[in-house]
């Protein structure tokens, strides 16, 4: 049984349905939404549909959709590694809340999720930026010790904890 699905993936991925057609979907949903919601282009839903599906091909296309696949794997792996974060606060019985209680040390810190989830997804070939992978990983740990130095020195709205 665990061979059939294996090869139903397979053969999905070499067709191309995780690189091309699901980053496609996705687009077409976002763009459809977009259009529909703001109604900027036109009232006809119809014509928003093919504003999107022809918008998302243009994406699909000039991504590869391979950018697309590392960037979700990348930000699911995040995600539930957050998840596990708040589970295991949560059993010891601290608060999500209570550890950001800083909206602007939150805004930070999401931020820097959202650029290392880009970075790690390969973000930078596309913008035609080579830079190795070691030099990445030390700007990324000298940005955190910089952050939690800020943060016990009390810069940047930190605790300035004893």
């Amino acid at each position: 049984m665990v061979n059939v699905f294996s090869r139903m993936l397979t053969n999905l991925t070499n067709l191309g349905f995780y690189d091309f057609m699901l980053p496609w979907l996705l687009f077409v949903a976002i763009f459809f939404g977009v259009l529909q919601n703001k109604k900027t282009i036109s009232e006809d839903a119809a014509v928003n549909g093919v504003i999107a599906i022809v918008s998302a091909f243009f994406v699909a296309y000039i991504a590869h959709g391979i950018f697309f696949t590392k960037l979700f794997g990348t930000f699911g792996i995040i995600a539930a590694g957050l998840l596990l974060l708040v589970v295991a606060l949560g059993m010891v019985g601290i608060k999500s809340e209570e550890v950001v209680g800083n909206k602007t040390v939150l805004a930070m810190g999401v931020g820097a999720l959202v650029i290392l989830v880009f970075v790690v997804a390969g973000g930078l070939e596309i913008l035609n930026i080579s830079v190795d992978p070691d030099t990445t990983m030390t700007v990324f740990l000298l940005l955190i010790m910089g952050a939690g130095i800020m943060y016990i020195g009390g810069g940047a709205g930190g605790g300035g904890h004893e």
